[in-house]
């Protein structure tokens, strides 16, 4: 949030000046040009020579802790808008001026501008103790930066980030409108690690100067908003750290959104006022790049840059990113089956290790050897999961939540650090060989492994190479399908490992004929020339007569007569076949002999054994065996009728 100008911008009629001594070293090195191309030459109506005179002058007076500073040769008419100006060389265009909290201005009769009156917040003392820590601070941010053979771009990048993960927006100020000085200039952002984005803007400005990269302060009254212009290789572009700063904060969050951005971009991304300088408009970065998915910080370690995108651990030269190790595998779960796709890995470094966290943990990675091992277990209950990390002074910073929705008193209530000291330099005791990721070999391909060696005292990997283990070869066990005159046979190997099958192919033999002999046509058989395979029965028929047909009589012949106890049967025959048809059933006779009970035609003792039981209620018969049973007629079946059958049966009836 942009401050508001605290100067009182009253006229006073004191005459003071304050001689200005110049310094050897150039007003653009000592002094640079925070503000937007033009606005000083054009708002003050002076040529860009006399506007580094003016600047050098002014901030040099504060830097010096002057009381007043002269300003009568340059001619200046006094008014509010070349007051606010003026006020604001200080105020924003001048990082070092941090220390100076009133400005007022002294004129001749005429109302031009005499002098500048400056007050400050701390002594002279004090502001020179101010500016050591600044400094010290901004050397623990540019170390390894500066000096270093990175392009401009690498080192705006790293700045960008190391300023995001070492700083925090003053939240709290912002929603009770309390007034913080720090909150608006490069000593909250660098020194006390808290600000707003004034703070973070100049602290960066402040930064990008110190190794070189050219830089200016963009305000917008509209947004109430202060950012960045820097200028890679000839280019202007926008960079936000404010608002790449997750905010809450999260202990090395820092995202990339608004780096390096043209003005059309900047707009789409919110940025959407049209009161701020708009002279940025390369469009060479508004792509997607390695930053573009990695949601924290670059890192230089032993020499070289690292990031992670995506759960992937890259390490990248400015030009082509190699892939160190992968922890996409890692799920911050929301619920049962539901998880936030975009991952919270953080990256951070002591210098010698990376340091990776992933939900519940953090591994340390060797950038050497790639050699990746966990150095921290996080366990909480239900889904509470490392959403943020740094490591800093020999600890790891962390943030654990249950969700990745962040609220301002989170990290204050929930971040907790751990003490962890890297392994401290020695000689490795290499232990025995250990046998790693093994690939069991097949009958066709290699199998592998890695012999593993790590020292005894660290555990750190001291050698890791690849074995080859050769293929082993089928091992078959055949079956053989024998062979028919018209089947193929098959000679069949069966890898008894692997079960591969392969065939060999046994051709079928030959059908092996007797003679030729002819045989006439029958009903149903054709007759020809034919000959018989003497191994499997097949018959080959040639000069083919079609078989004949049956011829079937006009009339029924009987085959065979009815009796009293079977059925007889009739068909039309064949007369040159023994072939029937239409056959018929001749019904069985029915019995009208009195005595002969069973019907089978004759009386017998039988018959006599059936009537016995029907006159001791032993049998039931039907009525007609019944009427045959009642051989005197007298339509009941008693012992006379049998007497009678017996005497039929002796002859003497």
């Amino acid at each position: 949030m942009k401050r508001v100008l605290s100067a009182v911008l009253a006229l006073l009629f004191i005459v003071l000046s304050l001689p200005f001594t110049a310094s050897r070293v150039s007003a653009a090195e000592l002094f640079p040009d925070l503000a937007p191309a033009g606005k000083y030459t054009e708002g003050l109506g002076i040529t860009q020579k006399r506007y580094d005179e003016l600047r050098a002058r002014v901030c040099g007076a504060a830097r010096g802790c002057a009381p007043v500073c002269d300003l009568s040769d340059f001619g200046f008419y006094y008014g509010s808008e070349t007051a606010l100006l003026l006020a604001y060389l200080l105020y924003d265009y001048d990082v070092e001026s941090f220390h100076v909290s009133n400005v007022s201005f002294s004129t001749n009769g005429a109302g031009k501008i005499r002098s500048m009156n400056l007050t400050y917040d701390c002594t002279a003392k004090e502001y020179a103790a101010k500016k050591a820590q600044l400094k010290a601070a901004a050397d623990k941010i540019l170390s390894g930066i500066e000096g270093s053979s990175l392009t401009d771009l690498q080192k705006a990048l790293l700045i960008h980030d190391r300023l995001a993960v070492s700083c925090e927006y003053n939240v709290w100020t912002y929603d009770s409108g309390e007034y913080v000085g720090n909150d608006y200039n490069a000593y909250g952002g660098l020194v006390e690690h808290i600000t707003k984005c004034e703070g973070y803007s100049k602290a960066y400005s402040y930064l990008l100067n110190r190794v070189g990269i050219k830089s200016c302060l963009v305000n917008s009254k509209a947004l109430k908003h202060m950012w960045n212009e820097v200028q890679i290789d000839g280019e202007w572009y926008h960079v936000d750290v404010t608002w790449d700063d997750a905010t809450p904060s999260r202990q090395g969050g820092v995202e990339h959104s608004y780096f390096l951005r043209s003005t059309p971009a900047f707009r789409s991304l919110g940025h959407n006022a049209s009161d701020y300088d708009a002279t940025p408009l390369s469009t060479l970065y508004d792509g997607v790049f390695v930053w573009t998915n990695s949601y924290t910080e670059f890192v230089i370690c032993s020499g070289d840059i690292y990031y992670i995108s995506g759960g992937i651990l890259y390490k990248w030269d400015g030009v082509t990113s190699e892939q160190i190790a992968d922890f996409s595998g890692s799920k911050w779960y929301v619920s049962i089956g539901t998880y936030y796709r975009k991952g919270f890995h953080c990256l951070s470094t002591d210098g010698d290790y990376l340091y990776v966290s992933y939900p519940m943990g953090i591994s340390r990675v060797n950038p050497q050897n790639k050699d990746v091992r966990s150095v921290y277990t996080y366990r909480a209950d239900g889904y509470w999961y490392i959403y943020g990390m740094t490591y800093r002074n020999g600890e790891f910073l962390i943030d654990p939540y249950n969700s990745a929705d962040f609220e301002n008193d989170t990290e204050k209530l929930y971040g907790f650090t751990v003490p962890y000291i890297p392994p401290a330099p020695h000689d490795n005791v290499p232990g025995e060989p250990v046998i790693e990721e093994p690939v069991e070999a097949t009958c066709e391909k290699n199998g592998s492994y890695y012999e593993t060696v790590y020292c005894t005292v660290c555990g750190e990997m001291i050698s890791r190479t690849p074995v080859t283990v050769q293929a082993l070869g089928h091992d078959y066990v055949h079956n053989v399908i024998e062979k028919t005159c018209t089947v193929d046979g098959v000679n069949e190997s069966v890898c008894s490992r692997c079960g591969k099958v392969e065939y060999r192919r046994i051709y079928p033999a030959s059908h092996k004929f007797g003679n030729i002999y002819t045989t006439r046509a029958k009903c149903t058989e054709d007759g020809g020339k034919k000959r018989v395979c003497s191994i499997c029965g097949y018959v080959e028929i040639t000069d083919v007569v079609p078989a004949l047909g049956h011829d079937f009589s006009e009339e029924f012949t009987i085959d065979r007569e009815a009796t009293y106890t079977e059925d007889g049967q009739m068909s039309r025959h064949c007369s040159r076949c023994r072939e029937k048809a239409d056959i018929t059933v001749i019904p069985k006779l029915i019995s009208t002999i009195p005595g002969d009970v069973n019907g089978d035609g004759d009386v017998n003792v039988k018959d006599v054994l059936i009537a016995r039981r029907v006159i001791a209620g032993l049998a039931e018969i039907g009525e007609d065996e019944y009427a045959r049973a009642d051989m005197n007629g007298d339509g009941d079946v008693t012992s006379k009728d049998v007497l009678k059958m017996r005497r039929y049966i002796a002859g003497l009836d």
